[in-house]
């Protein structure tokens, strides 16, 4: 919308440039005037050096040795007129003096383009961390805010014509350099806005760990069991079933343990007490710390495991929270037709699955599919991370668009191709029981996934929240953008208003010309980046392939299948 609300806008005044253009009465150049105006520049600066006669503006030295009755254009005008009361280049170098005023004034103009972009930018990439979007139930999209600046451009610029005279009529005179300054004063204002909206935007956002200490944060995925950790020097904390701790910053809450470990890595033992009679879980378990960095434990039937994580939020600036899978499913609860996942020794070589696994959107119309060639309906992951004790495997977190979804084991028909359409083939199996729904925007979650108490063919899962979703609407952009567009008008219009009035007009076409490609080469030499699609990896495939697939094209075998 931000783009395409300017670009309508754009085709409609072409439009209509176009079918008034017969109004206009096109006069053919007569002159290189740029040229001229280099001329006149470079005769003065080389006649004031050689000539020791004062004048009282240094480029009134061009009319050094100029001669009327030999000038073409002097000539010219003098049939018209008397020679000796008008001279051409002395009227030039006049406006050539106009134009150079006019400049000198406009020469803050380029700062205030480029704060005002950095402004932009600030805007983007600040706010895609720590914004939600959505109000009451009712979500936008996070490209509404900037549509206000041409919607606000098409309102204000009628009404400030309503607006100057009315400050003028209380005695306060609106010229152009003034409507300029208030420009500049307003500019400042919106910069002061975004600074209060960034303060808050950077208080919600997790707070990492310093260089000697660590953070670790617990998951009780215990059905009905709250537990209580203890260790010596530490506090005592209890964990409810199926709930983490947590840091909460905007509303004060610090659950999390934070663990001076100085300079090197530091052992610390848990002593855990359930708060009533549970069946298998560990009376004592142990986590090799290191400062500068946050850690997940997680509390299961399983035993405990525990993985270091980095505490953050998504920046694509997308509607997406980041979710991670513990999954905690022995070999011998998969079903048979995950036939990929055969081990030839599955009690020491691969006890627990580890291969692909994904999170599809949820069919509400029938039973669960998983269509690959949906990228954003498809999140997936090509292996995970086996713990030191085998029972649980570490899939890393991911960006992870907001909705409810489902979980799948997962393969690729072929290993090795270069066929795109035999890529995109999959073999999925749905993990019964399993759907999730990923709720609000900039949270992280941790998803466990393990065998029912009961029934080992069975399974249950927790999603627990390690940061919460971002609190702060995006609609708290929008005053800035009024405020900013606002300054823009004052002093774009009013500075072009003001150009075209204090100088000769072709002149000023000159001038604005020459500032626009100095600011485009500038921007070419140290901006832009040339990007070679050509030899970039192929990143269109939902699933990247292991590197130890085998290099032959084999099929994997015969079960459910999408293509």
């Amino acid at each position: 919308l931000a783009f395409g609300v300017p670009a309508g806008l754009m085709i409609l005044a072409t439009i209509i440039f176009v079918l008034g253009s017969r109004s206009y009465k096109k006069y053919p150049p007569k002159e290189n005037v740029i040229a001229r105006v280099t001329k006149v520049i470079i005769t003065s600066l080389r006649n004031k050096v050689k000539s020791a006669e004062y004048r009282e503006h240094w480029l009134d030295h061009a009319l050094d040795g100029h001669n009327c009755t030999t000038n073409s254009m002097c000539l010219e005008i003098g049939e018209k007129k008397s020679l000796n009361e008008t001279c051409a280049q002395r009227v030039f170098v006049e406006d050539v003096k106009a134009l150079l005023r006019v400049t000198v004034m406009l020469l803050p103009i380029p700062m205030f383009w480029a704060l005002y972009d950095q402004q932009v930018t600030n805007e983007i990439s600040g706010f895609q961390m720590g914004l939600t979007s959505s109000l009451n139930g009712f979500a936008y999209l996070f490209e509404l805010p900037p549509t206000t600046r041409p919607n606000e451009r098409c309102q204000r610029d009628p009404h400030y014509f309503l607006v100057y005279p009315a400050v003028e009529k209380c005695g306060i005179r609106t010229t152009p350099l003034r409507r300029m300054v208030a420009g500049g004063v307003v500019a400042a204002l919106a910069f002061v806005i975004a600074a209060l909206v960034q303060f808050r935007v950077n208080y919600t956002l997790p707070d990492p760990p310093s260089a000697n200490v660590a953070f670790v944060s617990f998951s009780n995925v215990y059905d009905r069991c709250n537990l209580t950790l203890s260790s010596p020097d530490l506090p005592t904390k209890t964990i409810p079933f199926n709930s983490s701790l947590v840091d909460d910053e905007v509303i004060g809450l610090h659950q999390a343990y934070r663990i001076n470990v100085g300079s090197r890595n530091r052992q610390i033992t848990f002593t855990v007490t359930p708060q009533k009679p549970c069946t298998d879980i560990p009376t004592k378990f142990s986590m090799n710390l290191k400062g500068g960095q946050a850690y997940q434990g997680i509390l299961t039937r399983h035993g405990f495991t525990y993985n270091p994580i980095k505490l953050e939020k998504p920046k694509t600036g997308q509607e997406q929270s980041l979710l991670n899978v513990n999954l905690m499913v022995p070999y011998e609860a998969l079903p048979k037709s995950v036939f990929w996942a055969n081990c030839s020794n599955i009690s020491t070589d691969c006890p627990v699955y580890s291969k692909g696994l994904a999170l599809c959107k949820h069919n509400t119309h029938g039973k669960p599919i998983c269509d690959a060639h949906d990228r954003t309906a498809v999140f997936g992951w090509p292996y995970g991370r086996v713990n030191e004790n085998k029972t649980a495997v570490f899939y890393t977190f991911k960006d992870i668009d907001v909705g409810t979804f489902d979980v799948f084991y997962i393969a690729h028909k072929y290993t090795d191709t270069t066929d795109r359409d035999l890529i995109h083939q999959f073999y999925y199996i749905p993990l019964d029981g399993v759907t999730v729904q990923v709720i609000g925007i900039g949270a992280m979650y941790s998803l466990t996934i393990q065998t029912n108490s009961s029934n080992p063919k069975a399974l249950e899962w927790n999603m627990n929240t390690l940061i919460p979703a971002n609190e702060m609407n995006i609609l708290w952009q929008i005053p800035q953008y009024v405020v900013i567009t606002a300054a823009e008008i004052l002093i774009s219009i009013t500075g072009l208003e003001f150009a075209y009035s204090q100088a000769i007009e072709m002149l000023v076409y000159a001038a604005v010309m020459l500032v626009v490609i100095c600011i485009f080469a500038l921007q070419a030499a140290f901006y832009y980046h040339y990007v070679d699609y050509a030899d970039s990896q192929d990143s269109e495939d939902v699933f990247t392939q292991d590197s130890k697939d085998t290099s032959s094209r084999k099929e994997l075998g015969n079960g459910t299948n999408q293509s």
